[in-house]
């Protein structure tokens, strides 16, 4: 399904008792309604894209409503901090491309397979090693004790003994796993809870910092699936370490859609409209060419934000309701220009009730021009365009392209539509 759309469900997730066979997440995320007269259980989709389990049996598949062709792409340069995930497990395809929200759950998995290995203890193996001593414990080799006791001038003996260690494959690539996100965190303050995620990294690599590092032949995909292969049975929790640990070596992340990768990690669900929000305003307020210009966020109050009382003069007890524009662009004091970013299909027309709304922040922002942006349907779709007039105000339409193929010269082509707005 997409976003916001309504699908039959099987009707054996009703049970005898007339309750719904469903997971407690997902009955208080989405609405549930049995259409009598159709005969139908439908589920209505939400706000959320992702892999969704509904129950032990079935699963939502939830994709955008709009076209977004890497979605990866967008997390990774948008300031979206947090992804929300689910108890229930699905197995992630891996990409190149780090958004960092994706990536946090990927490092958080990690980190709670660590706490289970190191519970149930360390793989730990036989080592052969040769000693010298006059009290040895293992197996003599009588010709080099004879020569080295004849060397020295005292009896010594050298003999060989099997020591256990942790020094084994698994646990090498585990520390290297672990130092890559400690370089990796160390970087990425942008990340929500960097500080305590680091605290969890620094805490793990304590336990494997005696343990030497893999040789780089040792960290491929195909010598990992043999190192997986040759398991212990009773340390089989190694398995999702060790393929989340190759993801993390090798610079890789998750992505948001497909199944049947290595990653097998708790369902994650993002939001679409914040994303798209909070990506345009961060293009646009790194894009622009004049450093007298200054993208704001209209949900914010002053000093970080540009929200504003909604009525300059309020008569009545309590207080005034803010005006909230997702976009609020000002050269030096003055407003040059509204944006209100609406992630849903553009018709001809907007919608009556958006029209109202932007012309009620122009008034009280005082502001010449006010845009509606929407996510583009086509590649071909032009970025602005000018609906009309009222009164003074200009009412655009503002048109993002989520599925170019070159992100970064989509992003440079709307700011320069953009900034002439504010020319």
């Amino acid at each position: 399904m997409v976003e916001h759309q309504e699908i039959n469900l099987p009707l054996d997730i009703i049970k005898p008792d007339g309750s719904f066979d469903l997971y407690e997440d997902i009955q208080s995320r989405f609405q549930i309604e049995y259409k009598a007269k159709y005969k139908k259980l439908i589920i209505r989709g939400s706000r959320w894209i992702g892999h969704v389990p509904i129950n032990d049996r079935y699963a939502l598949s939830i994709d955008t409503r709009m076209p977004v062709s890497n979605i990866e792409r967008i997390l990774s340069r948008s300031p979206f901090k947090i992804a929300e995930t689910i108890r229930y497990t699905h197995s992630y395809l891996s990409t190149s491309i780090r958004a960092q929200s994706l990536f946090d759950v990927l490092t958080d998995q990690f980190l709670d397979t660590l706490d289970i290995i190191r519970h149930d203890g360390l793989i730990k193996n036989y080592r052969r090693e040769q000693r010298i001593s006059p009290s040895p414990t293992g197996r003599i080799d009588p010709l080099r004790t004879s020569y080295i006791s004849h060397f020295f001038g005292k009896i010594s003996a050298v003999y060989s003994t099997y020591t256990r260690t942790e020094d084994t494959l698994e646990n090498q690539i585990i520390r290297f796993a672990l130092e890559c996100l400690q370089s990796h965190y160390y970087t990425m303050h942008e990340s929500s809870n960097y500080i305590s995620r680091l605290s969890r990294i620094s805490n793990h690599y304590m336990h494997f910092k005696n343990v030497s590092l893999p040789n780089k032949s040792n960290i491929t995909s195909d010598s990992l699936a043999l190192t997986i292969s040759k398991l212990p049975i009773h340390k089989d929790s190694y398995a999702d370490t060790l393929r989340l640990a190759q993801l993390i070596v090798s610079g890789q992340s998750i992505s948001l859609r497909g199944e049947g990768g290595l990653a097998i990690l708790p369902s994650i669900l993002v939001d679409m409209s914040e994303i798209f929000e909070g990506y345009v305003r961060d293009v646009l307020a790194n894009k622009f060419s004049n450093p007298n210009v200054s993208v704001l966020d209209g949900n914010k109050a002053a000093p970080t934000g540009a929200a504003l009382p909604l009525f300059s003069t309020f008569f009545v007890r309590g207080t005034s309701p803010n005006a909230t524009p997702d976009i609020v662009v000002n050269d030096k004091s003055t407003t040059k220009l509204i944006i209100d970013v609406k992630y849903k299909p553009v018709k001809k027309l907007p919608d009556r009730a958006d029209i109202n709304q932007i012309i009620c922040y122009a008034q009280r922002y005082n502001a010449p021009k006010v845009m509606l942006l929407y996510p583009a349907s086509s590649h071909n779709d032009i970025p602005v365009t000018l609906l009309g007039t009222i009164g003074d105000i200009s009412v655009y339409i503002g048109l993002f392209n989520l599925s170019a193929h070159d992100l970064p010269a989509e992003e440079v082509h709307f700011t320069k539509a953009i900034e002439g707005l504010t020319i």
